[in-house]
């Protein structure tokens, strides 16, 4: 499993090298990727719609769905990740919203 430290570090990188924000939550999906080999898109809410905007194609038809902001959501395969991952994941998708907005 990845550490968070290992995970913030990357994030802070990603901040940094990344000036809009499809661009970042793209860099960290494909981190989420190749550290923890699963899936992720971000999306953006209208309503009750998800529209995707960022992260893996392949993951936009999986099952589980969390609203990370009032204007953002993640889509993941549940089955890939441990509770610790997600909230990982969670943690730092939400940090990169932020820091965007």
């Amino acid at each position: 499993m990845v550490s968070a430290i290992s995970l913030s570090d990357n994030v802070d990188k990603i901040l940094h090298e990344n000036n809009d924000l499809p661009s970042a939550l793209n860099a960290f999906s494909d981190l989420v990727k190749k550290e923890l080999n699963s899936q992720i898109s971000f999306c953006e809410l209208f309503g009750k719609r998800w529209s995707f905007m960022a992260g893996s194609d392949g993951s936009y038809n999986a099952k589980q769905r969390t609203k990370l902001t009032s204007d953002y959501g993640l889509i993941y395969e549940k089955n890939d990740l441990s509770d610790q991952e997600l909230n990982q994941i969670e943690k730092f998708s939400k940090k990169i919203i932020e820091s965007n907005e």
